[in-house]
Parts: structure tokens; sequence; C-alpha cells
């Protein structure tokens, strides 16, 4: 089955350890879907989710202390940006719990 998403060069921002949990959270993106076509089971699309849900949680707790030291000065509008895609992936939890898919 065909990836979802690929890597691309042009995804790097220069942050290695940034850089690096992109790549892993495309991986884990590419996983749920291929696990998907696979078996839309709900408990086990439930675990992909809430899986995905604590690495991006934790990669934007990452990118914005960078952002803070770095005095950059998007940052409360890159912020906003990451709650605001927490809040639409905690929707879609929501909605495959609710629903069971």
């Amino acid at each position: 089955m065909m990836s979802l998403l690929e890597w691309r060069d042009e995804f790097r921002i220069g942050i290695d350890e940034v850089d690096h949990e992109h790549q892993q959270l495309i991986g884990l993106i590419n996983a749920l879907h291929a696990a998907l076509a696979a078996e839309r089971s709900p408990e086990r699309i439930e675990a992909f989710l809430g899986e995905i849900y604590a690495r991006i949680s934790a990669h934007f707790a990452l990118e914005e202390k960078d952002m803070q030291a770095r005095a950059y000065p998007e940052r409360p509008a890159h912020k906003a940006d990451h709650e605001r895609l927490l809040d639409d992936l905690r929707d879609i939890m929501d909605e495959v719990h609710d629903q069971g898919v």
C-alpha cells in the first residue's frame, strides 16, 4: 500500500530534533492509514488517534519552547495554530469514540 504522506526535504526546518519528530509523526500517520485499510476496528483507531494526539502534543511543546528561546515573533500565532489543530484532533477522537467507527 502506498503511504498517505511522504517525507520531503522541503519539510526540513533546520532544527534536527524537530525535523526528526516531523518524520516520526508522518510515519505514525502512515501507520494509521495502513491500519484503517487493513482493519477498521474502533479500538485500533482510537489507540492510533490517542498516540498521534500524545506525540503531536509533545512535539508542539518542543516547538513552542524552541520558538520562545529564539524569541520567534510569530510564536503567539503559531501557538494558536497548534491549539486549533489539537482541538480539531480532540473533536475527531470524540467523534470516533461516540460513533464507534
